[in-house]
C-alpha cells in the first residue's frame, strides 16, 4: 500500500521547510497557518501574493517524487522508467 502523504514528511512540514527557504519572514504566519482548517488555501494565497507560487509547486513536486522513489527503494518496489521520462 502506498503511503500518505503525510507519511513521507509531504505535508505541512514540507510547506513549511519551504517557508523557511523562500519567504523566511513570513514563517511565524505560515506556521499559524497550519493550526487551523484552510491551511493549504490560505498558505497558497500568501505564495500568490509573494510570487512564489510556481515555485512552491516544484518544490513540492520534486519534493513528492523523491519520497515516492525513496520509499520504492526502501520497499523493493521497482520504479519503470528514468527521471527524465517522467518529467517529459
Amino acid at each position: 500500500m502506498i503511503p500518505h502523504k503525510n507519511d513521507l514528511d509531504l505535508g505541512s512540514r514540507l510547506a513549511l521547510r519551504f517557508a523557511e527557504e523562500e519567504l523566511p519572514g513570513q514563517y511565524q504566519i505560515i506556521e499559524r497557518f497550519f493550526r487551523s482548517r484552510g491551511a493549504y488555501a490560505r498558505f497558497k494565497e500568501l505564495l500568490a501574493a509573494h510570487g512564489c507560487l510556481d515555485k512552491w509547486f516544484a518544490f513540492e513536486a520534486a519534493a513528492t517524487e523523491t519520497a515516492l522513489r525513496d520509499w520504492c527503494t526502501e520497499n523493493g518496489v521497482e520504479v519503470l522508467g528514468t527521471e527524465e521520462e517522467s518529467s517529459s
